[in-house]
């Protein structure tokens, strides 16, 4: 917000403002402009070359700028759940006179990661406008946290380096959804849930193993990038993303020759990530 001093000349008649400086009944009165009336200046050339320059690359990078999606990829679920399950909606309803929670509660069939204790498992999830509500008797796949996750922590789970908390040994308390509703994956079929499970397993295997290897994860999320589901084909684009920009040892010039990488990808590589890395100035 800007400031600015303006001199005050009282009068007998009156009070007007002045420029003069000197006279001994001047005082000063602090004038706050606000925001919205002092806009800031327009970007320079330079700044306007940049920023088409950003968005032309993003356009074609997995998700874009949507950071609901971006922070709710397999691998990131992978990472912060402590459990996994596969069952059945059983209720699923609006949380009080909230219009963005659900109240969703889950018959259990399976465990794929952790274990939830008991044949149901209540949760409250946060509830995007526009998306289809869930219905009882669908079968979905679900990612559960003990823990609160805050946005900052989505951040940090996206990279590499990210230390994988271990699973609590009692997993019986309360449950949340992280925070949206991308931690419900509905299934339709026994095929499209054995390509989602395999996924997630490999994901467990690469993320939450005795030991993390990025070779073995770079060729991991490769096969995923070919999947015909897209969750699982564009989740895997964005975490190779996020792979190639928090681990030091994958080598750039192999991402740009790799025919499984996209162009979109490629092109992040080869006009930012790389001449950034290498002190060179971005176009």
């Amino acid at each position: 917000m800007k400031r600015v001093l303006l001199t005050v000349v009282l009068l007998s008649q009156g009070l007007s403002l002045s420029a003069q400086s000197g006279n001994p009944d001047e005082q000063d009165i602090e004038v706050v402009i606000p925001p919205e009336l002092n806009p800031s200046p327009p970007p320079t050339e330079e700044q306007r070359r940049y920023s088409d320059f950003i968005g032309k690359l993003t356009a074609k990078l997995p998700y874009q700028n949507d950071w609901e999606r971006q922070g709710s990829t397999l691998g990131v679920l992978c990472k912060i759940s402590d459990a996994v399950i596969v069952g059945r909606i059983a209720q699923a309803g609006m949380s009080g006179a909230h219009q963005f929670k659900r109240n969703i509660k889950i018959a259990v069939e399976t465990n794929v990661f952790g274990r939830v204790s008991g044949h149901s498992v209540s949760v409250e999830a946060f509830w995007r406008l526009g998306l289809r509500e869930l219905n009882a008797g669908e079968r979905a796949i679900v990612f559960l946290s003990g823990k609160f996750w805050e946005p900052e922590d989505y951040a940090r789970a996206r990279r590499w380096d990210f230390d994988v908390p271990s699973v609590p040994k009692d997993t019986s308390g309360n449950f949340n959804l992280r925070g949206n509703d991308r931690n419900i994956i509905t299934i339709n079929g026994a095929g499209e849930e054995k390509e989602y499970l395999d996924a997630v397993a490999g994901y467990m295997r690469c993320l939450r193993g005795k030991r993390r290897d990025p070779e073995t994860y770079y060729l991991f999320l490769c096969d995923l990038m070919k999947s015909s589901i897209p969750r699982i084909r564009d989740d895997a684009r964005q975490d190779m993303l996020y792979l190639i920009r928090s681990c030091q040892d994958i080598d750039l010039d192999r991402i740009l020759a790799d025919e499984n990488i996209d162009e979109g990808i490629k092109d992040y590589v080869r006009l930012y990530l790389k001449p950034r890395r290498e002190g060179k100035k971005t176009p």
